[in-house]
């Protein structure tokens, strides 16, 4: 070959691998913009995703979220329609009185009603056999009533089971009487699906802290039947022609509480301790119980010629009676959750006397009674379940006071709020309509 033909041949390769690498770095550029684009869609993609735009497809395919399981319902209650109540129904105390009287006015209401007694962890005494043959051994209904505060949930749940709760509906029936609970309520949330409540004063202050649902639902109150035998003031020791005042506290509803101290020291403060006119009957219950605040309360009787101290143990028909017997009641309480002596009173017509505060607040007014001024002052010291520093009210005994002079000197005044107060327990607490509230909100939770 010669030396120009040679050099052509070279030529001609060398443009040959010249074109292939054109196209070679064409299809490489071809590469580059396709993926430019590819990454420009993705991204794209992903700003539509996070804006909450693109396909269901493509949302599913790009972007897979963690999904939270779906909330577990509560069990279908297991049963029949209907509830049973547990509670004290068989004690002489006023939670037994409420277990009773809400009984009372659910089966006025013709709602299926059974009694799962706890008599036995009880500090009262069980002498009350009236709703004995509603007591049964287990629960049978749909609806559960726990007819007590929850520091006796661990001791019910201990000596009757867990059966009373498990695949129920659970209420927690609570009263209070402080402006908040205690802490240690927050164990008994998981056993309860809503809390009904007497007043509202209970009802907002539970409310506060709850995270279920609270209802007022009083029971109903009744005059308190006195029996066949009628009560004179000579069967309790009591003088014929004086004008009496009575107040009644409970030692295990506290004494500091109840402050009956209160209502002596405004009677005598009224009346001095030796006017016949006039006398104070104090009645105790579990007298036994109430230790050195209990003495002091006796200590301040001496010399009082015109007070009637009672501590003997009395039937529910005694106590009417000696209701009935009386004037006047008072209560110089410092807080209650509903009040129910003061309420039984004003449904025998007696004029009322009554710290303006806390539950009694719902049926207690200047219209049908004498509502007290108060302080709102911090419990110094710590009193059975009512911490220190918790706030209670301070009646202004001074008022409370001139209100008994009032009702001395003017009866017929007496006599017009009696009747007022009669006509509005009669009227706002009938056992067949707060029996018929209780049902209608049975049948919308579904136990009936």
């Amino acid at each position: 070959m010669s030396k120009q033909a040679a050099r052509q041949r070279r030529k001609r390769r060398a443009a040959s691998h010249a074109r292939k690498g054109s196209r070679a770095r064409s299809r490489r550029g071809i590469a580059v913009r396709k993926s430019g684009r590819a990454r420009r869609r993705y991204t794209s993609s992903n700003r539509r995703l996070r804006a909450g735009g693109g396909s269901a497809s493509s949302r599913h395919a790009l972007q897979q979220l963690p999904v939270e399981p779906p909330a577990l319902l509560p069990p279908v209650p297991e049963g029949m329609p209907g509830v049973q109540l547990v509670g004290f129904n068989r004690s002489d105390s006023g939670l037994g009185e409420a277990c009773r009287l809400q009984a009372a006015s659910l089966i006025s209401a013709a709602v299926p009603t059974s009694i799962m007694s706890c008599d036995s962890l009880s500090m009262g005494n069980a002498t009350d056999f009236s709703l004995a043959h509603l007591e049964i051994p287990t629960p049978v209904h749909k609806c559960t009533i726990l007819q007590f505060n929850p520091d006796y949930m661990p001791h019910v749940l201990g000596r009757l089971g867990h059966q009373l709760v498990e695949r129920k509906y659970t209420i927690g029936y609570w009263h209070w009487e402080m402006t908040d609970i205690p802490d240690n309520w927050a164990d008994s949330w998981p056993y309860v699906r809503e809390i009904w409540t007497p007043s509202r004063f209970v009802r907002d202050v539970i409310a506060a802290r709850s995270p279920v649902p609270v209802l007022t639902l009083p029971y109903g109150i009744s005059a308190p039947s006195t029996g066949i035998e009628p009560h004179t003031r000579a069967m309790f020791g009591l003088p014929e022609n004086s004008f009496l005042f009575l107040t009644m506290f409970d030692t295990h509803s506290f004494i500091e509480r109840k402050n009956p101290m209160g209502t002596l020291n405004a009677f005598l403060q009224a009346f001095g301790a030796l006017n016949p006119s006039v006398g104070l009957v104090l009645k105790a219950n579990h007298a036994g119980a109430g230790g050195a605040t209990l003495e002091l309360l006796k200590q301040r009787l001496a010399g009082c010629h015109n007070v009637y101290w009672i501590e003997a143990p009395m039937t529910r028909q005694q106590t009417a009676g000696l209701i009935e017997c009386c004037d006047a009641y008072v209560s110089l309480h410092r807080a209650e959750g509903f009040g129910l002596a003061i309420a039984e009173a004003m449904a025998k017509g007696k004029p009322v006397i009554a710290t303006d505060w806390s539950g009694n607040t719902d049926f207690l007014n200047a219209h049908n009674g004498c509502p007290v001024r108060y302080t709102l002052v911090s419990n110094p010291v710590t009193v059975g379940p009512y911490q220190a520093g918790s706030w209670w009210a301070e009646p202004d005994l001074r008022q409370a006071s001139n209100l008994m002079q009032q009702l001395v000197i003017d009866r017929r005044l007496g006599q017009r709020l009696g009747a007022a107060a009669a006509q509005t327990i009669a009227s706002r607490y009938n056992p067949a309509a707060l029996g018929a509230a209780m049902r209608n909100r049975l049948m919308e939770i579904g136990v009936l």
